[in-house]
């Protein structure tokens, strides 16, 4: 795969093909031989069904006209444990497989989002959904799949969550490391484009009704907090590719601290 920006690449070819992605240097910090376990030795991991769901409701969202070619809901009057069901499984094993419960989940996700204001604006600019870029930093091939980038420069990201109140999404923020996923898109953004996108948008969906929806942005701090870790795994990734060394946790004994809400 060579540098560039895709407009029409599969998402199956974005993440199994070349370059290091976000979630790659997620695995990098945890430590390097995570990584090399999870994307050197060609094991695959199987999604989960949350996963898929939300994968799901991103084609609805923000490809209608896909959806029908990648997910297959299951009739409401076909029984999985036959074989009539198992032979419609088979047919259908290359879509994503749902119930009809979960289409009507990604339907409200979807109206949810339509009757909110700065949600609809933010997805509703011209624009390309699923574009994948690729560019090379200090000789590596790194990679990025904004969900939809708009034509005046500003990144829309679609995420589904349990909580997207702005206390609850700000933990996910943490735990999933989004504020990393900005700064990697950023950058990215900055070596194909030439300059720094215009701004980065979060629009967090919940999966259970109301569908309640938040649209965030990062602050300041917060995103540097993004770009010193991303540039820390990137400088780990090289040492590690210069001496082809791939170690996990210290080899040294360590005190444990136990976190504080321990002794409450």
């Amino acid at each position: 795969m060579k540098p560039g920006i895709y407009y029409d690449l599969g998402n199956e070819e974005y993440h199994s093909g070349p370059g290091i992605s976000k979630s790659g240097l997620d695995s990098i910090l945890k430590s390097p031989a995570h990584y090399k376990s999870r994307y050197l030795s060609g094991r695959q991991d199987e999604p989960t069904q949350a996963m898929l769901l939300g994968s799901a409701a991103h084609t609805f969202i923000l490809e209608p006209d896909k959806f029908n070619d990648e997910v297959a809901i299951v009739p409401n009057d076909l029984n999985m444990r036959t074989k009539a069901g198992q032979e419609w499984k088979k047919e259908n094993s290359d879509k994503i497989i749902l119930k009809p419960d979960d289409l009507e989940k990604i339907k409200g996700m979807a109206e949810s989002i339509s009757r909110h204001e700065s949600a609809n604006n933010a997805l509703s600019a011209k624009g390309n959904a699923e574009v994948s870029i690729f560019a090379e930093l200090y000789g590596p091939l790194f990679k990025c799949r904004p969900d939809y980038l708009r034509d005046d420069g500003i990144i829309v990201d679609l995420k589904t969550t349990i909580d997207a109140s702005p206390e609850s999404f700000a933990r996910s923020c943490v735990n999933f490391g989004y504020h990393r996923q900005e700064a990697l898109y950023r950058m990215i953004y900055k070596l194909h484009f030439g300059e720094e996108p215009r701004g980065f948008i979060f629009v967090a969906v919940e999966k259970e009704p109301p569908y309640a929806v938040g649209v965030y942005v990062l602050g300041e701090e917060e995103l540097n907090l993004g770009y010193n870790q991303i540039n820390n795994a990137i400088d780990i990734y090289l040492e590690c590719i210069r001496f082809d060394t791939w170690p996990s946790y210290s080899e040294k004994i360590i005190t444990l601290d136990y976190p504080k809400w321990a002794f409450k």
